[in-house]
């Protein structure tokens, strides 16, 4: 039986801001509570990359590709201690920036496909001199954990398996306005006849259509396709190219911390305005 590929997002707080993290894992028993132990295990894991005023706060699984199926579940991870300290008591490392974050690299086991992570809530020991990178040993040792279950547990991204480009023949625009197009060459394979997705068309009448754009489509032949949304195109439509991306589920076959980079955090997550923190005024 194949795998159910199901999206996992982490939801993170900081000292006045939240963000998530989102990461895809191929369910054998394609059930949502049968993810929830490989969710906590990276959640420990990621959890050991933040400092002390971060921590997660939630997770939520949802079955990639369905309708509206998200299991949210509130359970708490934060950073465990250092050892050490002046007096030998447990040290807690301090969280850098809201706005700092560490640039990861994942790629496939082919290295022709990779994807870059932004890791906020970071230590602020490991960001130094205004954004170089300095890992230690300790930070290393936690970082390889994250990896390592990454790599070796059955985890990876929603990502661009395959691009399709074929000249646009025609476009016609029905009594109801959906506009159904064909191509020259095969877009879809026929099984996919009735499915729906998206295509983007572009160069049509050296650019200065309505139909160069993303539209959302249903698959009416291998080399055809409606329009499900109202278009009005008019009668002249000359030229043009549709393309189709197909995604996938993507296997993390390698892990690289980068660098040190900048990435604007948000408000806090899961949280109703009245219940929110207070900000501070000027």
């Amino acid at each position: 039986m194949p795998a159910t590929i199901q999206k996992v997002t982490l939801f993170f707080e900081g000292r006045q801001h939240g963000w998530t993290e989102s990461y895809w894992f191929a369910s054998a028993s394609g059930l949502h509570t049968g993810t929830f132990d490989p969710t906590r295990a990276l959640c420990k894991a990621r959890a050991q990359l933040l400092g002390s005023e971060c921590k997660i706060k939630a997770f939520r699984i949802s079955t990639e590709g369905t309708g509206p199926d998200a299991l949210l579940k509130y359970e708490e991870f934060i950073t465990a201690p250092l050892k050490g300290g002046s007096v030998g008591a447990p040290v807690f490392p301090s969280a850098a920036e809201e706005d700092v974050a560490l640039q990861v690299r994942f790629e496939n086991s082919e290295r022709n496909a990779h994807k870059l992570t932004f890791l906020r809530g970071i230590w602020d020991a490991v960001e130094t001199q205004h954004g170089k990178y300095t890992p230690f040993d300790e930070w290393n040792k936690r970082f390889a954990l994250y990896r390592a279950l990454l790599v070796d547990e059955p985890w990876g991204w929603w990502g661009v398996q395959s691009k399709v480009k074929k000249p646009l023949v025609s476009a016609v625009q029905g009594a109801d306005d959906i506009v159904t197009f064909t191509t020259l060459g095969d877009l879809f394979a026929a099984g996919e006849i009735g499915t729906r997705g998206s295509l983007r068309i572009s160069g049509v009448n050296e650019g200065h259509s309505v139909l160069n754009s993303v539209h959302l489509v249903q698959a009416t032949a291998t080399n055809g396709a409606k329009t499900l949304k109202r278009l009005a195109i008019g009668h002249n439509v000359v030229g043009g190219m549709v393309s189709r991306v197909t995604k996938g589920f993507i296997k993390f076959a390698s892990c690289d911390d980068q660098k040190i980079v900048e990435r604007k955090a948000g408000a806090p997550l899961l949280e109703s305005r009245g219940r929110q923190r207070a900000r501070a005024r000027a």
